[in-house]
């Protein structure tokens, strides 16, 4: 069992919930080998069959790893993805967030703080976790604009890291500690949100 079973966060338009096997279909492959999604993860783009993408899925079910999928409420559309893996001693994960462009505008781009205030008030506060490092492609604006806004911080050598940005697209890490974390959501207004949009 993966270490997220159970978790759910839900908001008007979207749900982030782990993997099951009936969300391994033909669309969920297709989604998967669309050349945006591709350069997102940093790979290229690729025709999966069932019995790979099941494998896919399989391999985060596990005590120490999880993988998330982002579903539209109302069309149960597949529209995003995210993976994380506990280190050995249990006290940090490595997360990994894909959100495809439908999901990436106006209000419902609003909605994903939301989403994410869920998924690290899990990590950090019921599994006690002490920092979280998440990687994202240097081209990918939104994402990289949701890590400024949410008080990440850039991992490694900034310097060099953001020159080789400037050169060509390149993985760039980001990290949150537990309390730089709680500094900047503890009293965040987004925790009084609507009924709608309640976690």
């Amino acid at each position: 069992m993966g270490f997220l079973d159970g978790f759910a966060a839900k908001t008007r338009s979207f749900e982030l919930r782990p993997m099951r096997k009936a969300d391994i279909t033909v669309a969920f492959g297709q989604w998967l080998s669309d050349p945006e999604v591709a350069q997102a993860l940093n790979t290229r783009p690729q025709v999966f069959d069932q019995a790979e993408l099941a494998r896919y899925v399989e391999n985060f079910n596990h005590s120490d790893r999880a993988i998330l999928g982002l579903f539209e409420r109302h069309t149960a559309s597949h529209m995003g993805l995210s993976t994380a893996v506990l280190s050995d001693n249990k006290r940090h994960v490595l997360i990994n967030m894909l959100i495809a462009k439908g999901a990436r505008h106006g209000s419902k781009l609003m909605e994903m703080p939301l989403i994410w205030l869920k998924v690290f008030d899990t990590l950090f506060y019921d599994r006690d976790l002490q920092s979280a490092v998440a990687s994202v492609r240097s081209d990918n604006r939104p994402m990289l604009t949701y890590l400024h806004w949410s008080g990440w911080q850039l991992a490694g050598n900034n310097l060099a890291t953001q020159r080789a940005a400037k050169d060509k697209p390149t993985i760039l890490r980001f990290r949150i500690t537990k309390d730089l974390y709680s500094k900047r959501w503890q009293d965040s207004p987004l925790r009084k949100v609507d009924e709608d949009h309640t976690l």
